[in-house]
């Protein structure tokens, strides 16, 4: 019974009830039966299902047991088996045969022991305790009270510039209204003004584009008149000497110095400007390059036969700053400092300018007019008689004796008249700067044409000849390139043109 005792205090404790039942049942199991301890328990907790659950503990609960958990169940077992016999004899029963024990269920391997990890403070709970429970918390209240401070800081900053704020209202609303009318004070002057400016553009372009149109429309006579006109010594002369003011020789041709079919000089110089003239017979040309030309550009072609049916005469030198000077009063030049450089960085609009002062300077006197030369003008007196590249053949080597171009230029403008002329006596028709003419730029004809003008419209005007910033290709007597009229460069200049009028 001690035994008995024992295995029962091993159990959850039941209800007073519920252990004599099981008393009972588990003594008559052993007495009257002869059952080993382990059936008599099984058979005696099968009737209390809901009181005592031991003797076959659920896998999980079997797991979880220690070994040394193990070691008392199997003494208390050991203890009820000795308690059994104890019984029995005293009853005065027969101790029955021992029957073989039952064998064992197998234990569960215990789990194996997890090793031993080294201690870290960043596991330790009393860090992460003081971390999260006494320095953020404390850095988060000092953060605020800064905050705090700061604002009201700032408030009472505001508070204690808000008068003087309200007296400067009425002085700051007083200054903008001053600068609002002053504004628009500025504005209607400035509308007014460009209004004026605009209008007397527009009277001065009209004036120009009158002229220009008039140049355009007139009919030329069909011949200079024999001899300068009477009355024409004030405003032309004759040179007298075999040099010009340049220090060239004066043209002459066959020895003569007069065109004996006309009668006219083969030079003669323009008093008021200075610019020195040249006759230009008429005559016929092949106008532009072969396709075999070397560095010919596309826009040469197609190669068309021009007539010129009337003489004309052709500026002997680019027009020089000084010529420039004395008719305009100013000088737009880059490369100033000697008045026989070539003037340049003068626009198309402003070369029609120069020309209209030349014609007023002729007093109204009828004749000639200057103008620009047209493009058929200028390559026929570039030409010279010539069907080469250059007036003075196609090798690119002799151009250095004729004109100033990247070869020899060095990135400047040169005195006119400083090289050789070509066979009429013309000087730097290749180089030095770019030459202005008449024409609207556009496409050649395909046939053959008399004393062409170009395209009635467009949006660019012509310009020959070549300059200094440019190699010899681009020098040739047929090469052609075209710009707005507005534009100004120091490698553009010009030269003039005399033509006959009735």
């Amino acid at each position: 019974m001690r035994a008995t005792g024992q295995l029962l205090r091993a159990l959850p404790e039941p209800s007073s009830a519920a252990r004599r039942t099981f008393e009972q049942n588990l003594l008559h199991l052993l007495v009257e039966q002869g059952v080993s301890p382990e059936k008599a328990i099984r058979h005696a907790r099968a009737r209390l299902p809901k009181i005592v659950r031991i003797a076959n503990p659920p896998p999980g609960v079997v797991a979880r047991l220690s070994p040394a958990t193990w070691r008392y169940l199997d003494q208390l077992h050991h203890q009820a088996l000795t308690g059994v016999s104890q019984l029995r004899t005293g009853l005065g029963q027969p101790a029955p045969r021992a029957a073989a024990p039952a064998p064992k269920p197998p234990r569960p391997a215990p789990p194996s022991p997890t090793p031993a990890r080294k201690p870290s403070w960043l596991t330790s709970g009393w860090v992460w305790a003081f971390l999260f429970g006494i320095l953020l918390p404390a850095g988060w209240i000092g953060t605020a009270k800064w905050a705090a401070r700061h604002a009201q800081a700032q408030f009472r900053d505001a508070e204690a510039r808000l008068p003087q704020i309200y007296a400067e209202i009425p002085a700051r609303r007083e200054a903008a209204r001053q600068l609002e009318s002053r504004r628009q004070s500025l504005e209607s002057e400035a509308q007014a003004n460009l209004t004026a400016r605009k209008a007397e553009l527009d009277t001065e372009l009209a004036e120009l584009r009158g002229r220009v149109n008039r140049w355009e429309a007139t009919p030329s006579s069909p011949a200079l008149p024999a001899g300068l006109p009477a009355g024409w010594s004030s405003m032309f002369s004759v040179p007298s000497q075999d040099r010009d003011a340049f220090g060239n020789p004066v043209v002459k041709r066959e020895g003569s110095a007069t065109d004996p079919a006309s009668g006219w000089p083969w030079e003669m110089v323009h008093e008021a400007s200075g610019l020195v003239l040249v006759l230009v017979p008429a005559g016929e040309f092949e106008m532009g390059s072969p396709a075999n030309e070397a560095g010919r550009d596309s826009n040469e072609g197609p190669v068309h036969t021009v007539r010129l049916e009337r003489p004309f005469y052709l500026g002997k030198y680019e027009v020089t700053q000084g010529q420039w000077e004395r008719v305009m009063g100013n000088n737009p030049s880059r490369f100033k400092g000697e008045a026989r450089r070539p003037v340049e960085s003068v626009s198309w609009m402003e070369a029609q300018g120069f020309v209209s002062m030349l014609n007023d300077s002729l007093g109204g006197a009828a004749g000639l007019r200057f103008a620009l030369p047209s493009e058929a003008q200028w390559e026929y007196g570039c030409r010279a008689g010539t069907t080469t590249r250059f007036s003075f053949g196609n090798e690119e080597s002799g151009l250095g004796e004729y004109g100033w171009y990247t070869g020899n230029g060095g990135g400047r403008t040169h005195l006119v008249g400083g090289k050789q002329p070509n066979g009429w006596g013309l000087y730097d028709m290749h180089g030095n700067v770019w030459e202005w003419c008449s024409d609207w730029y556009g496409t050649y004809s395909v046939g053959a044409v008399i004393d062409p003008k170009g395209p009635n419209t467009g949006s660019h005007r012509v310009y020959r000849g070549g300059g200094w910033s440019n190699g010899a290709r681009i020098c040739r007597s047929a090469d052609r390139y075209g710009h707005a009229p507005s534009l100004r460069s120091s490698y553009l200049g010009f030269r003039m043109v005399l033509v006959a009028v009735p």
